[in-house]
């Protein structure tokens, strides 16, 4: 049976992507810098923050409440676009919804400064640090919308008969998975180099 699509095919050895619906890895259980504090009627979305929607009655209410009680030292809006599907952003989709019939306010996203400051091992927050920072939430951004989308993937290597020199599960976003894909066919190529340099070596070796 075919597995997932073909990306990377060297020396008898094949990669190959296959999108991993049944993957649950959500990438807001890892060691994240940020916070996101998301409030949806249907969806369950950003951390778990004891945050209650209903004791506040608009957004601004939410984010005097972040301040007031996270001190954070970066803080955007996130938007949710759902329209077969969802996507999450901190910049907003009125490029391809202007009058905003599918997308919306979800939540903030925020970093704390005690966070920055224990992960940077500094006592105050330089302009340098806040750019370190934007990098790191907009990354984290990313990874949650990949996720949200279900760019979810394994890759698995297979030698020219078929056989699963390799595979591993749960990369998320397209070109993560791509990278890593090509990585693992390269590590697999240089185990089987190796392998036959050692069996050369000890014909070698016995034939003397």
């Amino acid at each position: 049976m075919a597995y997932g699509h073909i990306v990377f095919q060297r020396n008898g050895l094949t990669a190959y992507l296959q999108q991993d619906e049944s993957d649950t890895n959500n990438p807001r259980e890892w060691s994240n810098l940020s916070k996101m504090l998301c409030s949806h009627r249907r969806y369950s979305l950003g951390d778990d923050l004891g945050f209650n929607s209903s004791q506040f009655d608009s957004w601004n209410e939410v984010e005097q409440y972040i301040h007031a009680n996270y001190d954070p030292v970066f803080i955007s809006p996130l938007f949710l676009f759902d329209h077969s599907g969802i996507t999450i952003s901190m910049n907003g989709f009125g490029q391809f919804d202007p009058h905003g019939f599918d997308w919306g306010q979800v939540g903030f996203v925020f970093v704390s400064r005690a966070d920055a400051l224990k992960e940077y091992g500094v006592k105050r927050i330089t302009a340098d640090i806040q750019d370190k920072i934007l990098k790191v939430v907009s990354n984290e951004v990313k990874t949650y919308d990949n996720y949200l989308r279900g760019e979810v993937y394994s890759i698995r290597v297979e030698d020219e008969a078929g056989d699963v020199l390799d595979s591993c599960a749960g990369y998320i976003g397209y070109e993560w998975a791509l990278e890593s894909a090509e990585e693992m066919l390269e590590h697999r190529l240089q185990v089987l180099e190796n392998e036959q340099w050692k069996a050369l070596t000890n014909l070698g070796a016995e034939a003397e």
